[in-house]
């Protein structure tokens, strides 16, 4: 798996904030997930990056692409020693497109195709250097979105080696 590197923010006007920078304003939504604003009113939503700290000493834990208020675009997820234990795409607060999930050495443990949180197809890796689909239980295929009935289309390797793109291009795309 390919490390993750910044680009330095200031070249894209990207704002990265922590999430409890108190420039940051938060309503939750249906689904008690945050929507992030930039006025105490809630009427001017923010479009940039979100991040989480955690522990003793602080650790960085999430950070996910923000648009419109809303996890819209990669979210990373980082285990204590601060490798990526999972990577997704996100579209309005939910996990929508891919999703990787990584051991503690950065091997990949499972690509998935989710909609709207709901893992449709899991493949990971075999000792033979193969990747198994260790489930495929897809809705009703045809009341899913064309841009999942192709992602779940996808053979078993193609979905693996799936890159995710950042669309602040904030880190690298992930592999």
């Amino acid at each position: 798996m390919e490390e993750c590197y910044y680009i330095t923010p200031h070249k894209m006007n990207i704002e990265r904030l922590q999430d409890i920078d108190e420039r940051l304003f938060v309503k939750n939504d249906l689904n008690g997930e945050c929507i992030y604003y930039t006025d105490e009113d809630c009427q001017t939503p923010f479009n940039g990056i979100v991040y989480g700290m955690c522990g003793h000493p602080p650790r960085l834990d999430y950070e996910c692409e923000i648009t419109e208020g809303m996890k819209n675009g990669i979210e990373l997820t980082y285990n204590e020693e601060g490798g990526i234990e999972q990577a997704c795409e996100c579209r309005h607060n939910l996990m929508y497109g891919v999703s990787k999930e990584y051991n503690e050495e950065g091997n990949l443990l499972t690509s998935s195709v989710v909609y709207n949180n709901s893992h449709l197809k899991v493949v990971a890796p075999t000792s033979k250097g193969t990747y198994n689909i260790e489930k495929y239980a897809p809705q009703s295929t045809q009341k899913l979105p064309d841009d999942i009935l192709t992602l779940l289309a996808l053979p078993e390797q193609e979905l693996a080696e799936y890159e995710l793109i950042p669309q602040y291009g904030m880190f690298k795309n992930i592999k």
